[in-house]
């Protein structure tokens, strides 16, 4: 099994590392000891993300000029 959290969630929490990887192994279910070799026997994945603000009109615009069309909701094009 595969979880993960976007990176913003450890601070916004002020988890430790091993906090995170101990909530992560809760969220994937196992309700055992969480051990140190528990811990070293895991697959670690690390990725970086970056949170972008904006209004809006600014988001319809992005995706216009680099899709070539308005977003759309269920086929409902988005316009403003």
């Amino acid at each position: 099994m595969q979880l993960s959290y976007f990176s913003f969630v450890g601070v916004h929490t002020s988890w430790t590392k091993i906090e995170a990887i101990d909530s992560l192994i809760r969220k994937a279910g196992y309700n055992g000891p969480i051990t140190e070799s528990l811990r070293k026997h895991i697959k670690l994945t690390k990725y970086q993300s970056t949170l972008f603000t904006m209004q809006f009109s600014e988001y319809v615009s992005y995706v216009k000029d680099t899709r070539g069309e308005a977003p759309s909701i269920l086929g409902v094009k988005l316009h403003k």
